[in-house]
């Protein structure tokens, strides 16, 4: 499950919040494949800014599933273990994790 965030006006069944796009797609995919997902759809998998950007998200997953479920987001240290940063090229800095991501 992965949630896609992108920039422009929002098609049928995105939701807006401070202007990007967020869908959330219910596959289960690994990191990569979702990432790849995302990109095909004009996007990113979603990068967390700050915590009203983090309630947004967790409401889009509630909203799309009906339950928090666990979902991909962009931030990875895949090229540098505890290099993070997020794969639509943003700043990482936000960092409101539960205790085992």
């Amino acid at each position: 499950m992965d949630l896609v965030q992108r920039s422009a006006s929002c098609p049928s069944g995105w939701s807006e919040y401070n202007g990007n796009c967020y869908h959330y797609v219910s596959m289960p995919l690994d990191w990569a494949s979702a990432e790849r997902h995302c990109m095909s759809m004009g996007g990113h998998l979603a990068s967390v800014h700050n915590l009203r950007e983090y309630h947004q998200i967790q409401h889009v997953i509630r909203t799309a599933s009906y339950r928090s479920e666990h979902t991909w987001i962009g931030g990875t240290d895949a090229q540098k273990k505890n290099v993070w940063f997020w794969s639509d090229g943003s700043r990482f800095h936000y960092t409101n994790w539960s205790e085992y991501n």
